[in-house]
């Protein structure tokens, strides 16, 4: 029997025991964030009598979707789970393993971080101004706009529940790098592409001499 066989079996047998059994409760997770839109970081104490983990992750009170699971081996304490929706809130569910055995579980909730943004607009509309605007993003609960000009040092770090804005009182004829980031209750999403946009020339009042 080839090895990827026998880890199909183990799963299935696995999630028989998970299904029938009742499973002492035991508080071996430590923590959980998510590096990614599209993945959860799992961190857990090691318990002694552990032959492996398995970790079991559903979409909470949407049973239409199918749950990710992943298998470790007892000398692991953490996994990144990848294969996620941006933005949702998981059941994270870790089983302790003792040969067939389920020893013990934990149970956490965790959500995501939302999906990225885009700037879709980056342009000067005076001397002093420029307008920005940014995809929305369903999983964002808001958004975080970091402007800096490296030729003047001007730092700016501003936050949104729209999608667009005027930046204004900026330097005249000065190049901006603009960025957005999303962000929900569960930490900031990837930073969007540079959008790049230079301040219009002042050309002063005209004397009416």
């Amino acid at each position: 029997m080839g090895p990827l066989r026998q880890l199909g079996l183990f799963i299935w047998f696995a999630l028989v025991q998970i299904k029938n059994s009742q499973t002492q409760e035991c508080n071996i997770i430590t923590s959980i964030s998510s590096p990614s839109a599209s993945s959860l970081l799992v961190q857990w104490t090691s318990y002694p009598v552990a032959t492996n983990y398995i970790l079991d992750l559903r979409v909470v009170n949407m049973s239409s979707v199918a749950p990710v699971v992943v298998t470790v081996s007892a000398s692991t304490t953490q996994k990144e789970v990848f294969g996620l929706k941006p933005g949702t809130l998981y059941t994270v569910v870790v089983k302790v393993f003792r040969f067939y055995n389920v020893e013990c579980s934990d149970t956490r909730i965790a959500k995501t971080v939302p999906d990225k943004s885009q700037i879709t607009t980056a342009r000067a509309i005076s001397s002093t101004e420029i307008v920005l605007q940014w995809d929305r993003v369903s999983s964002a609960d808001q958004y975080f706009v970091l402007v800096n000009s490296s030729i003047t040092n001007e730092r700016y770090n501003l936050s949104f529940t729209n999608t667009s804005t005027i930046l204004r009182n900026l330097r005249p004829t000065t190049s901006y790098d603009c960025y957005v980031f999303t962000s929900n209750s569960a930490g900031l999403g990837a930073r969007s592409r540079v959008r790049t946009a230079t301040t219009l020339l002042y050309r002063g009042k005209r004397s009416l001499d």
